[in-house]
This record gives structure tokens, sequence and C-alpha cells, in this order.
């Protein structure tokens, strides 16, 4: 991890450069329904930690390169500094990436708050699907205010993905350590056709292992291993959506502390 402090005037920045770890795990998923008629596949899956270090307030995580035409979809995770006010850090104000030609547009519209005073968790979904310009290496996140820190950015790259289906959180304070028990809770998919179901899971205190869920048939396709980080996990399965299709994302998880809640992101892609 590098540090950066640029300076304009009286106005100072901290920039942080993640160590990344990328997973890459090139698995076919699902034929019919992708980009271009071809079969939605994951490419790789990248995890960018800064650890215990301080504030930031625009955090940058280099990922393997994604051409033009596939599609990036992660979370950004960050906790709110100790003593400062609530309303200053929940949201992040942008992702931008160093595409060739210029940076695509990402949804951020999926973002949930946790916990309160000065132990504020935050998690924003973010996706740029079928992109336009490629060579992509860098993902750089803004957070308003004075920035956050235990930030993290977990990516996965697919091909042939072009829509979004609905998406939902699932909050659990203390699962416990079955197989499963972590879970987004039932959500319904809207789109008719093969339909890929992406789920992420963080726990906001501790650094448990988590692993993707076996009752519903879930791949594993990133997991956070790294200590002094919070444990980030995601996973895939492909469904053939009727219009109408309930379905749920699971995890099991090794600790299951009673503070620090579990939040789990669900969502469905085409």
């Amino acid at each position: 991890m590098k540090r950066f402090l640029a300076r304009w005037g009286a106005l100072a920045t901290i920039v942080v450069v993640a160590a990344s770890t990328p997973q890459r795990s090139p698995a076919f998923i699902f034929s019919g329904g992708g980009g271009g008629g071809g079969s939605i596949t994951h490419i790789h899956g990248t995890l960018c930690t800064a650890g215990s270090s301080g504030q930031t307030t625009t955090y940058i995580c280099t990922i393997p390169s994604v051409p033009a035409g596939n599609s990036i979809i992660g979370l950004m995770q960050w906790q709110m500094p100790v003593g400062a006010s609530p309303n200053d850090y929940t949201s992040l104000t942008s992702i931008i990436d160093n595409g060739s030609g210029g940076t695509n547009s990402y949804d951020l519209s999926t973002h949930h708050t946790e916990g309160g005073g000065s132990s504020n968790s935050n998690g924003v979904l973010f996706r740029s699907l079928n992109i336009i310009h490629g060579s992509v290496t860098q993902l750089t996140a803004t957070v308003a205010g004075g920035g956050g820190q235990f930030n993290q950015i977990v990516a996965d790259e697919y091909s042939h993905m072009t829509g979004a289906d609905t998406s939902q959180i699932g909050v659990q304070v203390n699962p416990g350590t079955g197989s499963n028990l972590v879970t987004t809770g039932n959500f319904t998919l809207t789109h008719v056709g093969p339909v890929l179901v992406w789920a992420v899971a963080m726990q906001t205190s501790g650094t448990p292992t988590i692993t993707a869920g076996t009752t519903n048939g879930f791949t594993q396709r990133v997991q956070d291993t790294s200590g002094g980080s919070w444990a980030l996990s995601t996973e895939d399965k492909a469904v053939s959506g009727t219009g109408s299709l309930i379905t749920s994302a699971t995890f099991t998880t090794s600790i299951s502390p009673g503070t620090g809640p579990f939040v789990t992101y669900g969502q469905g892609f085409f």
C-alpha cells in the first residue's frame, strides 16, 4: 500500500493506492441472454484492501486489464472515522476508471449504512456493464467529507453481461456459524431468461472467513483472507428467470461475533 499527499493551496487530499489481490478463475456460467448472444463468463475477481490504514478521501484499486464490452461489478466498503459527523461520511461521491478514451459510467444506486455514532460502516454496490472504454486497470473511489477508513473494494469482471435485475440487502447481527446462515433474504428477479445471481457479504467487525453458500449452488469468486481488514466474499450462480423468480444468496461464516453485523448484497444480472 502506498500513500500520496497532494496539496492545492489550503486544501489537502490523501490518496491511498491499495495492494490488490487478483483471484482469476475463468468459468463458463450460462449461455443465452449475454451480450452479443455469447455466454456470461466470470473472468477474474480482485480484492483491494487498505487494512488498518488511516482516513482517506480517494481510494485506488488496481485490477487486471478489462477490455471494452466486458462488465465490472463490485462493492466499495468503508468505515466512518471515529468522532466524525455521520452525515459527512456516508456518501460515495464517485467511482471512475482509467479506460482508454475516458472513464466509464458506474451505477452507485444501491447503498447501505450500518451502525451509528462513531461506528458507521458503509457499502455501495457499483457496476459498469458492457463498458465502452477498454483497457481498464484502475478504479478510483472518492468518499464525501473527510473520507473513510478501513477501505476495501472487491470487483468481479464478466463477459457478455448487459443488464441488471433487482437487488436485495440483508443485515444480520449474529447469524451463527452453520451452513448458509448468512443470507440476503428472499428477493424476486423480474428478467425472463437466464439470470446471474451475484452476491457479496461483508462483516463489519472482526475477520471471519466467509465461504459461498452450498445449498443454493453458488460458486465463490473472491474470498478475503487478509489480516487487519473486514471480511469480504463474492459468489455467483446461474438461474432461469421466469419473470417472478424468488431467490436468495447465502454464505457461511467461520465466526459470528455479537457486534458488527453481517451485511449481504444480492443482485441479478443478465
